[in-house]
């Protein structure tokens, strides 16, 4: 569906002489990066409304884009199965946001924040057969992904010590989810 459409795009682009047709690839795969990006945000977005968790939605979504973006991960070999693994996961998060804000006490959050972010620098960047990583960028990756994980507590202590709990709420979804699925990714690697 979403390769569909950054195709469409792509050509009409091309054909206009907005972009050069030589390049048509590249510019496919940005426009997917792209539409996907703003799709699986506007789903999240919407079950972030429905559950009165807007704002924590959004700031999940950017802070688990990051940390998937370096940390990696399982990834589907279809478009139509990561289509709907990704918008199973992000309604799920979103409703742990919720179910956490109806909790209202957060040491278990706390636990479930440390064991991911051990978890993630553990073994992140995790490849997959679809992103291979050569090692400078493996190390480099490795690097950014910790010290994103380490603003990510930072946020965390800083907002939970202030009692602003919007914010410490997506950063614990954002590092379980993420967490979970760079595990899932180690474990489909070595089941290869």
């Amino acid at each position: 569906m979403i390769t569909s459409l950054a195709r469409q795009l792509t050509q009409q682009l091309c054909d206009a002489g907005v972009l050069a047709p030589e390049h048509s690839e590249l510019y496919e795969y940005g426009f997917f990066l792209i539409l996907s990006r703003i799709i699986f945000g506007i789903i999240t977005l919407l079950t972030g409304i429905v559950l009165g968790v807007a704002f924590e939605s959004m700031t999940f979504y950017c802070m688990f884009l990051l940390i998937r973006g370096y940390a990696g991960g399982v990834h589907a070999h279809k478009e139509s199965i990561c289509m709907v693994f990704t918008t199973a996961t992000m309604c799920l998060a979103v409703i742990g946001i919720f179910l956490l804000k109806r909790a209202g006490t957060y040491y278990f959050a706390w636990v479930a924040q440390l064991i991911s972010a051990a978890a993630i620098i553990t073994i992140a960047p995790v490849e997959s057969k679809e992103k291979p990583l050569d090692a400078d960028v493996r190390e480099r990756y490795s690097k950014i992904c910790t010290g994103i994980i380490a603003v990510c507590i930072a946020i965390s202590s800083v907002s939970f010590s202030l009692r602003f709990y919007s914010l410490f709420r997506p950063c614990t979804v954002a590092l379980t989810t993420s967490a979970c699925l760079a595990v899932a990714g180690k474990v489909a690697q070595k089941n290869r």
